[in-house]
C-alpha cells in the first residue's frame, strides 16, 4: 500500500518538472524574454503585458492541484502493472 503512494508522488513530481518547464522555458525565457514575432498578435506589439512575468505564474499557478488527477491515473496503471 505504501508503493502505491510512492507512485502518485512520482507521477506528479514527473508531471511537475513539465509544468516547471512550460513556465520557465516556454512561457518565461521564449515567450516574456526573446517575443518572437509568431507569438505577439498583430497591432498589440509593444503592449506592457508582454513582459510580465508574474502573469504567466498567476495563469499557471491553478495547474497545481489539477495535476492531481493525471497523477492518479498515471499512478494506477503503472502500479497495477506486473512486474
Amino acid at each position: 500500500m505504501a508503493q502505491s503512494y510512492m507512485v502518485v508522488w512520482q507521477a506528479y513530481g514527473l508531471l511537475l518538472y513539465f509544468w516547471l518547464f512550460d513556465l520557465v522555458i516556454v512561457d518565461w525565457f521564449c515567450l516574456v524574454t526573446l517575443k518572437p514575432k509568431f507569438a505577439i498578435i498583430p497591432s498589440t506589439e509593444g503592449m506592457p503585458g508582454y513582459g510580465d512575468y508574474v502573469f504567466h505564474l498567476r495563469a499557471s499557478w491553478p495547474t497545481l492541484p489539477a495535476m492531481v488527477l493525471p497523477a492518479l491515473i498515471i499512478a494506477f496503471f503503472t502500479a497495477s502493472r506486473k512486474s
